[in-house]
């Protein structure tokens, strides 16, 4: 009966940290607004620490943008990604926060975390942010 429960257990686990795991595919509308938002609703409903959101978006010219949303709550750490048509890969993040800065962020005007930094430092990302980071960039082509 032990081994059930424990099995069970680690089951919703797992199920747990896949609704913290997305890929919304192509959408127009996904802007800072809603990503906040999408961001606060997963930490309140599946009390996800760890959140990874892809996606992609056409240029005026018909192109593809992959674009990837990924927050390690645990290190106080967030990134957001994306792919250009051509391959290169560009990012910006925050750190130094905690849950109640994420769940008190007015999503009404985007994002507003301290220690905002560009594509040129990769070193406030957690372990498990360069981890997604690494997936998305061979996922779509981009060393």
């Amino acid at each position: 009966m032990k081994k059930l429960v424990i099995v069970l257990l680690s089951f919703m686990n797992l199920s747990v940290i896949a609704e913290c795991i997305e890929d919304l595919g192509v959408s127009d509308v996904f802007g800072s607004h809603e990503q906040l938002k999408h961001i606060q609703e997963e930490i309140q409903t599946n009390e996800c620490e760890f959140i990874q959101i892809k996606w992609s978006n056409k240029t005026s010219q018909g192109d593809m943008i992959r674009r990837m949303i990924a927050l390690d709550l645990n290190e106080g750490v967030m990134m957001r990604a994306r792919i250009w048509p051509h391959g290169e890969a560009t990012w910006e993040s925050w750190y130094g926060f905690n849950k109640s800065v994420v769940l008190n962020d007015d999503p009404s005007d985007g994002f507003n975390l301290p220690n905002y930094t560009t594509s040129f430092d990769k070193s406030r990302l957690s372990k498990e942010l360069n981890k997604a980071f690494k997936q998305f960039r061979q996922e779509y082509g981009s060393q």
